[in-house]
């Protein structure tokens, strides 16, 4: 574990990371345990992000992890007022959740609302209820990613 006097220390910081049970999110929280910050992991895969967050736990961090399909008004906003009733804080919002459909744009029709609604109704329906909560604690960051395919697309593969 890192330290409070390093420069990098997130020492006493939330840190909620929608997309949280694996890949660049769990990546991330496991990081941000590294310098001290308590993480939140969420996502809708119930058992890798319980998985997720007893890894971080095992490896000195703190994280818990609450299910949240972030495509859900109801379930931001009880995902959020979980956090806030176990911290009373966010410091750290980082909106990482994301959907890739390998399809042409004429195939994709199906799938368009998931991937729009996951990419960034998820990412407006959780800073929604966490920047009141950031702002009363005197601000705090909030990190959106999105795909490269976004910007380049790519073929089916």
């Amino acid at each position: 574990m890192v330290y409070k006097d390093n420069p990098l220390s997130q020492h006493g910081k939330v840190a909620v990371i929608s997309g949280g049970a694996g890949g660049i999110g769990f990546a991330t929280g496991k990081l941000l345990a590294e310098y001290g910050a308590k993480v939140v992991l969420l996502d809708i895969d119930e058992n890798l992000g319980t998985k997720a967050a007893k890894e971080i736990e095992n490896e000195g961090g703190n994280a818990i992890f609450i299910k949240c399909d972030i495509t859900s008004n109801e379930e931001c906003k009880k995902a959020i007022e979980i956090v806030d009733q176990k911290y009373g804080r966010i410091d750290i919002l980082f909106n990482n959740a994301g959907v890739a459909i390998r399809k042409t744009v004429v195939e994709l029709e199906e799938e368009w609302d998931l991937v729009i609604d996951v990419g960034l109704k998820g990412t407006y329906l959780l800073s929604k209820y966490a920047i009141p909560i950031m702002a009363r604690g005197g601000g705090g960051s909030i990190v959106n990613t999105g795909s490269g395919w976004g910007l380049k697309g790519g073929d089916k593969a």
